[in-house]
């Protein structure tokens, strides 16, 4: 299992802290990775960490624009207005 993939099971089996630090380590080895910046933005958001899931959300969305993911794209697009409102949550 690579380590997104164990980051992706633990904010699944709702263990946010732990998915937030694997991420956090996916991060640091592709700093790239839109994915992993989605994902780390749904498990702070999850955690009550509404700015760190905006700046999360936000990069994402521009990474998948940067490379060409269109779809995706307009997904982070549409969590980040979510996010921006109070009171919102994401499942």
């Amino acid at each position: 299992m690579s380590i997104f993939a164990a980051g992706v099971e633990q904010l699944r089996q709702g263990n946010r802290a732990e998915a937030i630090d694997t991420f956090d380590r996916v991060l640091q080895l592709d700093p790239d990775c839109a994915d992993a910046y989605g994902h780390r933005c749904v498990a702070r958001h999850q955690t009550g960490d509404r700015l760190g899931a905006i700046a999360d959300c936000h990069r994402a969305a521009a990474l998948y624009l940067e490379q060409g993911n269109l779809k995706q794209h307009q997904y982070a697009r549409k969590m980040l207005e979510k996010l921006q409102k109070i009171g919102t949550s994401i499942s």
